[in-house]
């Protein structure tokens, strides 16, 4: 993964992220209510989706996702459970 965050919220902001060998931006999956922000990223060319948000089947993770995009990755859908731009 090119960002991988699974403990506890994060807070990603312009970050790039490109051909790495699993999913560009991977987050979620915890059993705490914490929140995500996800704002402004790019996932290009990643060997998994774009970016994958795992929004938790214990406790639902607040989302703040705004102005992100995915293109070129090698898993459909480019955004998992986050609405993207795909160029």
């Amino acid at each position: 993964h090119g960002i991988r965050e699974s403990s506890y919220g994060a807070y990603l902001n312009g970050n790039s992220v490109t051909e790495n060998g699993q999913d560009g931006i991977h987050v979620g999956e915890n059993g705490y209510p914490d929140a995500y922000t996800l704002l402004n990223n790019n996932a290009d060319r990643n060997g998994g989706h774009g970016i994958f948000y795992d929004p938790g089947f214990v406790v639902a993770h607040p989302l703040d996702a705004q102005g992100n995009t995915a293109r070129n990755n090698a898993t459909e859908p480019q955004c998992v459970n986050i609405d993207c731009a795909v160029h």
